[in-house]
């Protein structure tokens, strides 16, 4: 292959991927206008947790405190593999409990055997799917209910910090969460594409479940849903006011290890998704699939550039002229200047405190951090060892709201 159209061919790529991330963002500023209707949806509150008995009381706490009818909505927790009190602190706060022990570690097994005890126990319109450490807004179900009466089958909620200010890591964390939440997931929601589940905070129809099966168990199972639900038809919705929050990662490595997992799911789901994703795209032609194709090559694409730079560093050094289709330079001070704006535009348009403009000077090097564990995760990503985040920060939704 000609090397000369082989570098424009790799940087007509990065270009083309930046460009167009960046353009669809800019519909995330867009005014957000939602309408609330009367309690009519049944629900099924769905917790997995392993080894959670320190946050797992408080969560149920806030579910109990929404402001839906009690007798449209149920908990349950699927005590995964626990060896703490996890099951008997939920039970205690008002849950119906279930033990899972199984050599299938993973949320996205746990889920899959929660959700047979759901349907054998009871008809649910739809189920919401929590984390153990989060914390529950009490309008969540409520604007959940407005959501499936309006059509949409599959939601997801705003992911919001309960500790954004404990660390340095927990505040770049919870920034970027800002960020992917109205320049990902509200832009995406404007134009009437698709978004992405996160993971907590999810809303599923329980006949899209049926209907599609629970096939996630890969390490980043709710981004593996949101792909098999697209494909069948169902794009995921976000829900701006429906909020939960959710505990971030307090130390630097703990947040390497979660990223990583996080990052060898991805390989693991494009690997599955991607060649299935572009026959629907070439069969319908509608951005719709291209879109979530682009999310989902987006490591790949770091990689990509990555080694461009590479390569570009090593043949300066040795004195070799690369083939440039275009002078990079410009383009990188505009891409620069372009994302800082963007990011400063998310927190003025979020009202966010002083701080978040203070911790947001090291946003650049959380970012940077992602590329190692990216190239780390690709060579690694057919581990699928599930590794557990532990949480500790006890806190009740009185306290967050107060501090917010």
């Amino acid at each position: 292959m000609d090397i000369v159209f082989l570098f424009y061919a790799i940087q007509g790529t990065i270009v083309f991927f930046g460009l167009y991330q960046w353009m669809i963002s800019l519909f995330g500023f867009a005014p957000y206008r939602f309408q609330i209707h009367p309690p009519r949806y049944r629900f099924a509150v769905l917790i997995a947790a392993h080894n959670e008995q320190k946050v797992i009381g408080n969560l149920i706490a806030s579910i109990l405190k929404s402001n839906y009818p009690r007798h449209l909505y149920d908990i349950f927790v699927v005590a995964d593999n626990c060896t703490d009190a996890t099951g008997s602190v939920a039970e205690q706060a008002g849950a119906m409990v279930y033990h899972r022990c199984h050599p299938d570690r993973g949320k996205g097994f746990a889920i899959q055997w929660g959700l047979e005890k759901i349907y054998a126990f009871g008809h649910y319109d739809a189920v919401c799917i929590f984390d153990a450490d989060n914390l529950v807004h009490p309008d969540f179900l409520t604007h959940m209910n407005s959501e499936l009466c309006q059509g949409k089958r599959i939601i997801q909620g705003y992911v919001e910090s309960k500790n954004p200010y404990d660390t340095w890591v927990t505040a770049v964390f919870t920034i970027a969460f800002w960020l992917m939440h109205r320049l990902y997931q509200r832009a995406r929601m404007h134009l009437g594409l698709s978004g992405a589940l996160a993971g907590t905070g999810m809303c599923i129809a329980t006949g899209v479940l049926k209907q599609i099966g629970w096939r996630a168990t890969s390490l980043t199972e709710d981004m593996e849903f949101s792909a098999l639900a697209l494909l069948a038809g169902y794009p995921t919705h976000f829900s701006p006011p429906a909020v939960v929050y959710d505990e971030k990662a307090t130390g630097f490595w703990q947040s390497v290890r979660q990223r990583l997992r996080w990052a060898r799911g991805k390989f693991d789901v494009a690997f599955k998704v991607a060649p299935q994703l572009v026959w629907k795209l070439l069969q319908t032609r509608k951005l719709i699939y291209f879109d979530f194709l682009v999310l989902v090559l987006g490591p790949f694409v770091l990689v990509l550039s990555f080694l461009y730079i590479l390569m570009l560093t090593l043949a300066s050094y040795a004195g070799f002229a690369l083939p440039l289709p275009v002078d990079l330079e410009p383009l990188i001070s505009f891409w620069g200047v372009a994302q800082y704006g963007l990011s400063m535009a998310v927190l003025i348009a979020d009202r966010r405190s002083w701080k978040a403009y203070l911790w947001s000077m090291l946003y650049p090097v959380f970012l940077y951090t992602w590329v190692p564990i990216v190239l780390w995760a690709l060579l690694t990503y057919r581990n699928k060892q599930w590794s557990h985040t532990l949480h500790n920060r006890n806190i009740s939704l009185e306290e967050v709201r107060k501090s917010a």
